[in-house]
């Protein structure tokens, strides 16, 4: 019997990989948008802390 030396293909496709790019690109969409709109985006990091907080005091 002979044997294929060619490796088969992942299953599936995909490298799973989406998780890290988006969250490399928040802090960059977050920046972009500081420029537009600086008085709203500042307080967006200090909401989004607060809402971490309070969800995991329950």
């Amino acid at each position: 019997m002979t044997e294929n030396p060619a490796p088969r293909p992942a299953a599936g496709g995909r490298s799973g990989g989406g998780c890290c790019l988006l969250l490399a690109a928040l802090p960059l969409l977050w920046c972009t948008a500081a420029l537009l709109l600086p008085e709203r985006i500042l307080w967006y990091p200090i909401w989004a802390v607060a809402v971490v907080w309070h969800a995991a005091g329950g």
